[in-house]
């Protein structure tokens, strides 16, 4: 009997308080520098083949079958390597995103309430996105061209979209309340059109904003004509309407900060209710 085991490798010692389940370790060829249990390998690199392990705090551990993961086991590898520890890999910088038309036309839009034509550069503007100049001349011809699609954009997001969204409101009096909804809520928006106003002496965009003007108070003034005031009479009240529009904004960028929600409601029902009251 002891000729029979003498041969015989002995099964894997298991650390205390766990069964092993490994009967015995592969062997793993490589220089003879032998590892015991619990050596702490960091820097060093060691070969596995036909083992299954994993390192795990600078520490071999084998991974076990049918225990929970991990137990420790004295496995005979052998170091085939030593390389210095090695350092995090250095993180790269997010790569840059890559911007549209319409990315470009916002930023334009921004400077331009901010500050007028002026505050509408390139540089600047592409400090602001992050991005090159590159990125501007692949969209744009020049910064005039840059300023005229902001206008063009503001003109048609701001007004003419919304004129042909509330032209299917039949009712004149649901019509205009909705309308003054829709301008009020531009109060949440990063560039109010209000602010936009100061720069109507600009001979870019005095044009522009003359348009948008004549293009709000006339569907103002159908309103009040849908509703059966006299042409004249509905284009007082057309212009009494704006007024009190742009007098809101005034008052919020000025001095009294953000409204809520039900500050914006009182203020819209007071004013559909004094506009369109009748004499008598």
């Amino acid at each position: 009997m002891a000729g029979a085991g003498a041969g015989r490798e002995r099964p894997v010692e298991r650390e205390r308080h766990h069964r092993p389940t490994l009967a015995r370790p592969q062997p793993v060829v490589g220089p003879t520098h032998p590892v015991e249990q619990g050596s702490d390998l960091r820097g060093r690199r060691v070969d596995l083949t036909g083992v299954d392990v994993v390192h795990v705090h600078g520490h071999l551990r084998t991974r076990s079958y049918g225990l929970p993961y991990p137990s420790v086991y004295s496995v005979p590898l052998r170091i085939v390597a030593e390389v210095p520890p090695q350092s995090p890999p250095a993180r790269r910088p997010a790569p840059r995103v890559r911007l549209g038309r319409d990315d470009w036309i916002r930023a334009a839009l921004l400077a331009l309430a901010e500050g007028g034509t002026p505050a509408v550069a390139v540089e600047p503007l592409a400090g602001r996105l992050g991005a090159t100049k590159g990125s501007f001349y692949w969209h744009f011809r020049d910064r005039a061209d840059l300023i005229e699609a902001a206008l063009a954009t503001w003109e048609r997001t701001a007004t003419d979209e919304i004129i042909a969204e509330l032209e299917t409101v039949a009712d004149p009096v649901e019509r205009l309340r909705r309308c003054l909804e829709i301008a009020m809520a531009l109060e949440e928006d990063e560039y109010p059109d209000v602010r936009l106003l100061p720069s109507a002496s600009d001979p870019v965009v005095a044009p522009v904003a003359a348009r948008v003007q004549e293009k709000r108070l006339a569907f103002l003034a159908r309103c009040f004509r849908d509703m059966g005031f006299a042409p004249a009479e509905s284009r007082r009240r057309a212009e009494l309407a704006y007024s009190v529009y742009l007098g809101w904004f005034h008052q919020r960028l000025v001095s009294r900060g953000p409204a809520t929600p039900r500050e914006r409601r009182a203020y819209q029902r007071t004013a559909i209710a004094l506009l369109t009251a009748r004499d008598g």
